[in-house]
């Protein structure tokens, strides 16, 4: 956990660092920017615990995650459009994630596209979800977590996936096969512009519940 980028962005205390603003902070889960994104507003939801995929995390933690990842769909369907919403879970075996950081997070990217039938052909079907708490079942398997802009959730069981799997596949449907490793794929210019979205409308929310408030309260006086 030393080295754990994910780890040192939560235990900073700070809102943000030289590559990561705190967009959003939970009890156990933080919003931040993508710093390799894949699209404007491209945002990840992290775990402030060490583990290395949301399967492992307990039922308290996993119905906070829900509810995170519901308002981080709301606020990302306000600014941009619905969203694709992803996750690498461990890779069996190694307890490693297909995602390469070893630290849970989950990925969602306004984008209209389809990745369900891409899956499908590299890992057959999918185990539909009924419920969130269904996930834990998948705890120190390989899998891949996806829920698409109809909000239907699935797991793909995905022995033997290489890594950044997802991403290469949204990088190839884009038009830009190079983009996929965000090792050495950044853009900056991007991650800025929806930090920036994301603080103009959380603040414009903000500033409208003040006002219904004082507009509550004249009432009432």
């Amino acid at each position: 956990m030393g080295t754990c980028v994910f780890c040192k962005i939560v235990n900073s205390g700070k809102l943000s660092d030289e590559d990561h603003t705190l967009l959003m902070n939970f009890e156990n889960f933080i919003i931040t920017e993508d710093m390799a994104p894949l699209a404007e507003g491209h945002t990840l939801l992290i775990s402030k615990r060490h583990v290395v995929s949301m399967a492992m995390l307990d039922e308290k933690e996993l119905v906070e995650m829900e509810r995170a990842k519901d308002i981080l769909k709301s606020i990302s369907s306000k600014i941009y459009r619905t969203p694709l919403i992803f996750e690498h879970g461990d890779t069996k075996g190694l307890n490693k994630p297909s995602c390469c950081i070893e630290h849970a997070h989950i990925h969602c990217l306004p984008l209209s596209i389809d990745i369900i039938e891409d899956i499908k052909k590299d890992f057959g079907p999918e185990v539909k979800m009924k419920d969130i708490s269904m996930l834990r079942e998948f705890a120190g398997k390989s899998y891949i977590f996806v829920e698409n802009g109809k909000f239907d959730m699935s797991v793909f069981l995905t022995p033997n996936i290489v890594g950044q799997y997802i991403r290469k596949i949204v990088s190839r449907k884009l038009g830009k096969p190079d983009m996929w490793d965000f090792m050495i794929y950044r853009d900056k210019e991007v991650a800025e512009k929806t930090v920036r979205k994301w603080q103009e409308f959380t603040s414009a929310v903000t500033i409208k519940e003040e006002e219904n408030t004082k507009g509550s309260s004249k009432k009432s006086g």
